[in-house]
């Protein structure tokens, strides 16, 4: 049991934030205890907890009572990392992936817990999983994230004349095999930038930068110049393309698409390139919205997170990005890991899930709202073409930015 001076020693080593409550403190050590014995963490929980009723406004904080419950890059690979499709910002087309990813080292439970205790000083009353509704199946410490980065997100979607802007930057995980079948595994470098118009049906601008930039995992450029890439390696260079409604010169159509595409404002798109018809027709409540995740998904549990990160990265409404926030609230095992850092070096915290050998994370930076870039580790050594290479290789890490612009440059 944390006592109110564990609860405060603890809180006192962690950097200043917004007032911490007694309502939020109460809420804050019925989560922790009941994470401790493995308890659900019910209203009733909530409302015994010392201090939870009797402190000023803590029946009227915001939220206390009725919160809310790719790329189409060159294809210079032979296999993409990972089973699912790889988080792609809007107006940039899908790259299949195909490797096993998985699990960054841990932190103790001790750490994991307070990293849960200074989220909520942060969060103050927002509470969505404490009040109200199903208990979520995520952590308490995501949990407690997600409501953050949800109560946080802002920004509003484009206007006419405006272009939502969003630029990657990637190492990813190829693949592929010499002439005489042997394994070659590499880390390839590769920065994309995308212009979508407010007008959809107007030119789209993409820039992807292959920047020649490479890791060896298996395999080194000698055994390549005796035995081939096996179409591994591209060149270096940088590709600039525009096409109305995203139709690029060099798009060759998806799996299943024949004959000329329909008019702009009648396309669907989906979770990873979702247009407004497809926006439009998502659930409004955040259990509705994670069923829908749940039942689009055709691959591992896992790629929800990519999924919704189609989304969080798309010219949507703030509500928009608040609502898939809480619906991650739901995703069963869905972890975090306090003060994560993004390919560029920006720190948020990474909210994980580990399945079939990989373990794919979206990082967020809750004081925002943003999703800032994701990372995807083995979690088990690699087979098959991807022999090798260890449990811990990171095979896909991300960086990613989003503002919304009034031109695009020359």
């Amino acid at each position: 049991m944390w006592t109110d001076s564990e609860l405060d020693q603890a809180l006192a080593s962690q950097p200043a934030g917004p007032t911490f409550s007694p309502e939020a403190r109460a809420r804050a050590l019925a989560r922790l205890n009941a994470e401790r014995t493995g308890a659900a963490v019910s209203p009733a929980s909530v409302m015994d907890a010392p201090g939870a009723m009797d402190a000023p406004g803590a029946m009227d904080a915001p939220g206390a009572m009725d919160a809310p419950g790719a790329m189409d890059a060159p294809a210079p690979v032979a296999k993409r990392a990972g089973r699912g499709r790889i988080f792609a910002p809007a107006g940039l087309a899908r790259v299949t992936r195909r490797a096993h990813a998985g699990r960054p080292a841990r932190a103790g439970r001790r750490a994991w817990v307070m990293a849960a205790v200074a989220s909520v000083v942060v969060l103050g009353g927002a509470g969505f999983a404490v009040v109200g509704g199903r208990t979520p199946a995520a952590s308490a410490a995501a949990v407690v994230q997600l409501d953050r980065a949800a109560a946080a997100a802002g920004g509003g979607p484009t206007a006419p004349g405006q272009y939502f802007y969003t630029e990657t930057h990637q190492w990813a995980l190829s693949a592929a095999q010499t002439r005489t079948g042997k394994n070659l595994a590499q880390l390839q470098e590769t920065m994309y930038q995308s212009w979508v118009p407010h007008d959809r049906s107007q030119d789209w601008v993409r820039v992807t930068t292959v920047t020649g930039q490479t890791r060896w995992l298996v395999g080194d450029d000698a055994l390549v110049r005796r035995e081939g890439d096996g179409g591994l390696l591209s060149r270096p260079g940088r590709t600039r393309e525009a096409g109305p409604c995203g139709d690029y010169p060099s798009w060759n159509g998806e799996l299943g698409e024949t004959g000329p595409r329909p008019p702009c404002d009648e396309r669907t798109g989906d979770w990873y390139q979702p247009a407004p018809r497809f926006l439009a027709g998502l659930p409004t409540d955040p259990e509705r919205l994670y069923q829908r995740l749940r039942d689009d998904n055709n691959g591992s549990p896992a790629d929800v997170l990519p999924m919704a990160a189609g989304v969080l990265t798309a010219d949507v409404p703030a509500a928009t990005r608040a609502l898939v926030y809480r619906a991650l609230t739901q995703v069963p095992g869905l972890d975090v890991t306090s003060d994560a850092v993004n390919l560029d070096g920006r720190h948020g915290v990474a909210l994980g899930l580990a399945q079939g050998g990989t373990r794919q994370e979206l990082v967020i930076d809750p004081g925002s709202g943003r999703l800032i870039g994701q990372r995807l580790v083995l979690t088990a050594p690699g087979t098959d073409m991807w022999a090798g290479l260890p449990a811990g290789t990171v095979a896909e890490y991300s960086a990613v930015a989003t503002s919304v612009v009034n031109v695009v440059p020359r």
